[in-house]
This record gives C-alpha cells, sequence and structure tokens, in this order.
C-alpha cells in the first residue's frame, strides 16, 4: 500500500527512472559478473569512504595510463630522430 501510494506521488521522470532500473535488473539478472558489479556499486554510492577510494582508484589507472602513453610518443619520436 505505502509503495502504491508512493508510486501515484511520483513525478513522471521518476516514474522513468523507475522503470529504467527495472531493465537494468532485468539485463543484470541471472549473470553473476554483472550482480558483482552491481553490489560494487550500490556499496559505492551507499558510503562515502568507498566511494573516495574507488575515484582514488579510478585516477590511479588514469595517471598510468596517460604516463604509459606519453612514454611510448616519446619513444617514438627517438625512433624517428
Amino acid at each position: 500500500m505505502v509503495q502504491l501510494k508512493q508510486i501515484e506521488s511520483a513525478t513522471e521522470e521518476e516514474k522513468q527512472t523507475a522503470k529504467d532500473w527495472q531493465q537494468v535488473e532485468e539485463i543484470i539478472r541471472g549473470n553473476p559478473y554483472r550482480e558483482a558489479v552491481k553490489q560494487e556499486m550500490y556499496k559505492m554510492s551507499q558510503d562515502e569512504k568507498e566511494r573516495y577510494l574507488y575515484l582514488r582508484e579510478e585516477m590511479a589507472v588514469s595517471d598510468e595510463v596517460s604516463r604509459m602513453r606519453t612514454a611510448i610518443k616519446e619513444g617514438e619520436k627517438e625512433e624517428l630522430n
């Protein structure tokens, strides 16, 4: 009954978001890899510390990729000279 009242008072955007999440749940269901990702995303969204650690790790990976690309470009320049 409570959910019914919540649905009735929801905006169209909120209703569409709920439908979108239902579709995501259907896609994820039964796939253990996607389930694991969903659990991590949920955990990250609920915990500020987890979110910070995740973003810090993402930045570290991005920095490493940038360093590798720079090293490759420098190596290619030296090879051409």
